[in-house]
C-alpha cells in the first residue's frame, strides 16, 4: 500500500496525469498507484481517468466473441516469438512489433515500408541480437504469408504458424500493439513525439516494463 498523505485535489489530478502519461490500462495503473500513492476513492479516480481517455477509446481493441484455446507455455526465451504490425501512424509510420512468448519482451522497430522485404530485414536485426525462434507466428497477411517470407522461415530453421483472429496468444502481441499506438499518439509524451527515432520508442517501452512488479505482464489480455 502506498503512503497516505493528504493530497489536495491539486495535487490529484496532477499525479493521475503523470499515471497516464503512458496510457497503460487501468489495471496497471491501480498497480502502480497502490506502490506509491493513496487517497479515499483513488480507484474510482483511475477508473474514470481510463474510461474517459479519447486516446484509449480510439484504440481500444475489438472484444472476441468466443473464447479460443490457448497456445502452449512456451518453456524458455524466444522459443516462440509472436510478430505483427502497426500503423500507419502520424500518416506514414509503421512500425513491426515482436513478442517472445516467454518473457513478453517487446521489440519494435521502424519500417521503411511494409513489404515482404523490410519485414525480413527487421527480422534480421532483432533475430542477430536474440537469436533464432524455434517458431514464429503471424497473421494471415500477404506480406507475413508470401513465398519469400516462408522462404525465410524454411532457411532459418523456423516454423512458421498463422494465428486466427481472436486466438488467444495473437490477443498478446495485439495488445501491445494497440498500447503502443496510444503511447505514440500522445503528442504530450516526450518519447514518442511524431519525428521520434526508434530507439526512443524502445526506450519508452522498456521504461513501462520497469514500472510495477508485474513488468513482464505488460502483454496481458485481461483489463
Amino acid at each position: 500500500m502506498g503512503i497516505s498523505c493528504n493530497y489536495t485535489t491539486k495535487h490529484r489530478d496532477a499525479i493521475l496525469r503523470e499515471l497516464h502519461d503512458s496510457h497503460m490500462r487501468i489495471s496497471k495503473m491501480k498497480a502502480l498507484a497502490r506502490s506509491y500513492f493513496w487517497w479515499p476513492k483513488i480507484d474510482h479516480s483511475i477508473e474514470q481517468l481510463g474510461k474517459n481517455c479519447h486516446i484509449c477509446l480510439g484504440n481500444r481493441p475489438e472484444t472476441p466473441k468466443t473464447v479460443v484455446s490457448q497456445w502452449p507455455e512456451a518453456k524458455y526465451p524466444f522459443q516462440r516469438v509472436h510478430i505483427d504490425l502497426a500503423g500507419p501512424i502520424f500518416g506514414n509510420k509503421n512500425f513491426l512489433i515482436l513478442i517472445d512468448a516467454y518473457s513478453k519482451w517487446p521489440e519494435v522497430l521502424e519500417l521503411r515500408k511494409t513489404d515482404t522485404f523490410n519485414i525480413v530485414e527487421c527480422l534480421r536485426e532483432v533475430l542477430a541480437i536474440f537469436g533464432i525462434p524455434s517458431t514464429l507466428v503471424s497473421d494471415n497477411a500477404p506480406n507475413l504469408t508470401s513465398e519469400t517470407f516462408e522462404n525465410f522461415c524454411t532457411n532459418n530453421g523456423i516454423s512458421h504458424l498463422t494465428s486466427p483472429t481472436f486466438h488467444a496468444a495473437k490477443n498478446v502481441v495485439k495488445t501491445f500493439k494497440y498500447s503502443l499506438t496510444k503511447m505514440i499518439q500522445d503528442s504530450t509524451n516526450d518519447l514518442c513525439i511524431p519525428d521520434c527515432k526508434n530507439f526512443c520508442i524502445c526506450i519508452a517501452i522498456r521504461l513501462i516494463l520497469q514500472l510495477t512488479e508485474t513488468q513482464l505482464n505488460l502483454c496481458s489480455t485481461e483489463n
